[in-house]
């Protein structure tokens, strides 16, 4: 399952305990600068954790294998393997303090988050769920107004189809995992080639592979695919899309929750949060800074 944390990755919590029992998900911190999200889905909901200061957010009550985020949509694969898109409520997201209590937008008082009388779907209005694709899919990313996934009706071939579900149509005759979009171009591993990184224009035009790696997670940002080697050690590498200067960023025994966000990467080790930049210098613990709740 695709790893990339700008949708949910990713690595996904069954719950909020999960996360919370994994050290990453719940800090109670104050952010400094802008937020760099990540998202988590789970038979609970939505969850957004932002990289920077470890705040947490309930953003939806739905429950998804996987989901997309834009900034008025969610887009998700639910139980039964199908996409459907959910608008996107900002006035009703819910903040999730350290001590696990939240602030009710139905009554105005705190709760516990694990109490008798809690229960997070509640505090949504009714969720409207809209089908975009009723047959099954996994590997779920977004670029523009396309929807791009592995097709598990047909082999787990790379397919597209409009976030308004029209235009579902054949990108690439390959199975393939760990899907990144960005601009008109797909990166994938392509399974009928031992896992190798392909890219392929949204159209359908112009298949080329990148590298013989076979990544565990795959993301784009400013000209570079970076992307993630798992083995006796989990290996970052980041290399040009015509697959020349390959360059090794960082190794650790464990490296998740990765996301590109300008000149940093941000990504999870040994329950801390890290970043450096996208030449691999500059690695830094970042430092969360208790708030005031």
């Amino acid at each position: 399952m695709n790893r990339q944390s700008f949708y949910v990755s990713k690595r996904i919590f069954g719950s909020i305990l999960v996360g919370i029992l994994c050290g990453v998900m719940i800090s109670g911190c104050a952010a400094k600068d802008k937020s760099v999200w990540s998202y988590d889905a789970g038979k609970s909901g939505i969850f957004r954790t932002d990289m920077k200061d470890n705040s947490v957010f309930y953003i939806s009550p739905v429950g998804a294998n996987e989901a997309v985020v834009s900034n008025n949509w969610i887009y998700y694969i639910t139980d039964d393997d199908q996409i459907k898109k959910t608008k996107r409520n900002k006035a009703n997201e819910i903040r999730i303090h350290s001590n696990l209590t939240y602030k009710s937008n139905v009554d105005g008082k705190e709760h516990k988050l694990f109490g008798e009388d809690s229960d997070l779907s509640d505090e949504f209005p009714k969720i409207d769920e809209i089908m975009v694709n009723e047959g099954s899919s996994e590997n779920l990313t977004l670029s523009g107004d396309y929807l791009f996934f592995s097709n598990l009706d047909d082999e787990n071939k790379l397919y597209k189809i409009k976030t308004d579900g029209t235009g579902f149509s054949l990108v690439a005759d390959d199975e393939a995992e760990h899907i990144s979009a960005s601009g008109n171009t797909v990166y994938y591993a392509n399974m009928d080639k031992s896992g190798a990184i392909y890219k392929v224009k949204t159209d359908g035009s112009s298949k080329r592979l990148v590298s013989d790696d076979t990544p565990e997670w795959i993301e784009m940002g400013e000209g570079w695919v970076y992307y993630l080697v798992s083995g006796d050690k989990d290996v970052l590498y980041r290399i040009k899309p015509d697959g020349s200067k390959k360059t090794k960023l960082d190794e650790e025994d464990i490296i998740e929750n990765l996301h590109v966000s300008g000149s940093w990467i941000y990504f999870y080790s040994d329950h801390n949060c890290y970043r450096m930049k996208t030449d691999g210098s500059g690695k830094e613990k970042v430092e969360y800074e208790a708030s005031k709740m």
